[in-house]
């Protein structure tokens, strides 16, 4: 719930930042792209490493990969190191945990796999 409600909070969080280093809203797009790219690419790796692994340690991964990514934003000082930091490793982050959680819920739910999938997404959504 937490790391997939990032993409739509970042102009709260890091508004005030783009602004002061003059990024405008060009750059702002470039970096949600290149944020929805490697979130979607990172879909490559999640079957093997959901192989070798659980999904739980999947997840805690991407989570942490988030938490990195967030961190590694706070002190920027270029509209390249958000990219690397918030749109590389975050992107990678969201995209593990997001791809792991769907695979928790296949696992756990038998019979009610749509009503869990949908409550799942409004909770990303209430997030």
């Amino acid at each position: 719930m937490a790391t997939r409600s990032i993409e739509p909070s970042f102009g709260l969080l890091f508004g005030d930042l783009l602004r002061d280093l003059d990024v405008g809203t060009t750059g702002a797009a470039i970096i949600m792209s290149t944020l929805d790219v490697c979130m979607n690419f990172s879909g490559l790796f999640v079957g093997p490493l959901l192989k070798e692994f659980s999904y739980r340690k999947v997840a805690i991964a991407g989570s942490l990969l988030c938490g990195i990514g967030l961190a590694a934003t706070s002190p920027a000082a270029s509209m390249a190191h958000i990219l690397s930091t918030y749109s590389v490793i975050n992107g990678i982050g969201v995209g593990l945990s997001t791809s792991a959680a769907f695979v928790a819920l296949n696992h756990y739910f038998k019979y009610k796999r749509g009503q869990a999938v949908g409550l799942s997404m409004a909770g990303t959504a209430l997030g």
